[in-house]
């Protein structure tokens, strides 16, 4: 997360010199914000995968929406389009 090797003195160093910020130290992982400030690392770690788990599923979403806005839109093109459309649908389904 921090890299191979950084101890809790390096991290500090880093932070009291202002080299970097709070989150730029923890490579703005929330997981490991969450245990600096005493949510434990189950919980933390817990938030953090929910929140990396509803990310990728709005990513999918986001993905279906334009590959479908895709397929509408090449389906106005003619019949050569209609190769493309066949295309995105197979994608799509092969995918899910």
């Amino acid at each position: 997360m921090l890299g191979h090797y950084i101890t809790a003195d390096m991290l500090l160093k880093r932070l009291t010199s202002h080299e970097l910020n709070l989150m730029e130290a923890l490579n703005h992982h929330q997981g490991l914000l969450g245990i600096l400030l005493g949510y434990g690392t189950h919980n933390s770690l817990l938030f953090y995968n929910k929140k990396l788990l509803f990310h990728e599923i709005e990513s999918k979403k986001l993905q279906e929406k334009l590959t479908n806005e895709a397929i509408q839109a090449l389906s106005t093109f003619g019949e050569k389009a209609n190769m493309l459309v066949e295309l995105c649908k197979y994608l799509l389904v092969r995918e899910n």
